[in-house]
């Protein structure tokens, strides 16, 4: 059983408001949870231009996002991307804004990525794409809670994460969905009691 406090552990990667983590990881009994520790967002429209890392999140067809994790786990590991979208009335009581999007942002890419690094980049020496991992849908009315095994299935973007690890990962919209509906998908992540995040957990 996850410990429901976090007397003793250790924090894997720093991120805003970590005096809130407490909440967050005590309401997911399994998988464990990490938000991301760096968080960068670039655009093609202006290839030169410096981005460092924040908390704001854009993905569109010339906007991507980028993601860096760093965990500690037993060697058989697997992790998998999921998108914590609380609803925007919980979001509001809490003094805090829902995202913003048009288009289909049901199916948003997600690629494993090369090392992202610790200073600004811009979109010019944004990191390479490795491999497709899966989608993720951004949506607030997607309940997974009746989809019973979902996390196991594609289109989740899962993957090996056993031992001392770095994670990098680029969202972006499909190709696809940009051509036919349209695709932006904009916010600043919360990283408190509702949350809205894109986060890495612990497939269990």
């Amino acid at each position: 059983m996850f410990p429901r406090t976090l007397n003793g552990l250790t924090f894997l990667t720093p991120y805003p408001n970590k005096d809130q983590a407490d909440i967050l990881l005590a309401s997911k009994k399994s998988p464990k949870m990490w938000f991301s520790g760096r968080i960068v967002n670039v655009n093609s429209n202006e290839p030169s231009r410096v981005k460092t890392p924040g908390s704001h999140v854009v993905i569109s067809g010339t906007d991507s996002t980028f993601f860096h994790w760093v965990t500690n786990l037993s060697p058989t590991a697997s992790c998998y991307i999921e998108a914590v979208v609380s609803n925007a009335s919980a979001l509001a009581a809490g003094g805090k804004t829902s995202y913003v999007s048009t288009g289909n942002i049901s199916a948003l890419e997600v690629w494993n990525v090369t090392a992202l690094p610790k200073s600004g980049i811009t979109w010019d020496t944004r990191p390479q794409r490795l491999n497709l991992l899966g989608t993720l849908n951004f949506t607030e009315d997607y309940l997974r809670s009746y989809d019973t095994g979902w996390q196991l299935r594609d289109p989740t973007p899962r993957f090996g994460c056993g031992g001392k690890k770095e994670t990098n990962v680029e969202i972006a919209c499909s190709a696809d969905a940009v051509e036919d509906s349209g695709c932006w998908l904009e916010f600043e992540t919360v990283f408190s009691d509702p949350p809205l995040s894109i986060d890495l957990q612990e497939l269990r």
